[in-house]
């Protein structure tokens, strides 16, 4: 009985998960207040196994753009704190970091809301995806995870929806 215990929770403690709220990542937010949801564990670089689809947002270049996340599930080494990064670019993982921070050791279900510059260069008539990143550093499981929205680019306000 121990032995099943103490498996279930190394499982648990193996993975992290995070969910990409806005923009609001690949695969639908289904359970994403209870730890564990399984639209917040992607582990396979750039954006988990998800594939693209039409951009649902589109950000200024040169402009400042909100992202918001949710830690789903906290796996914090006070010793050795991983960190997160978000980052723009192409997928086939020519990306362009825009903001590093350590993860600060939050529960789970706790929301980020960061800032980040969108580079002025990007290419309007291109889709980009925003990805978040987790570095773990837990020396369990997987030491990645992601999430990725699909997004465009343009030169008018710094955020608006597609369609207005």
């Amino acid at each position: 009985m121990w032995t099943i215990a103490l498996l279930l929770c190394m499982v648990g403690l193996s993975h992290t998960h995070h969910c990409l709220l806005s923009p609001p990542q690949r695969t639908p937010l289904v359970g994403i207040n209870k730890m564990m949801a399984p639209a917040c564990y992607q582990n396979t670089a750039p954006c988990g196994n998800t594939t693209a689809s039409t951009p649902n947002l589109e950000v200024r270049a040169g402009g400042i753009t909100r992202v918001v996340f949710e830690k789903n599930m906290a796996h914090f080494n006070k010793d050795n704190p991983g960190y997160y990064t978000i980052s723009i670019g192409k997928e086939d993982g020519s990306l362009t970091e825009l903001k590093r921070f350590t993860d600060p050791g939050d529960p789970a279900i706790f929301i980020y809301s960061v800032d980040v510059t969108i580079p002025a260069t990007l290419d309007a008539s291109q889709n980009y995806i925003l990805q978040v990143k987790h570095t773990k550093n837990t020396g369990t499981g997987s030491p990645y995870l992601y999430q990725c929205a699909d997004i465009g680019v343009f030169g008018g306000s710094s955020v608006q929806p597609i369609g207005k």
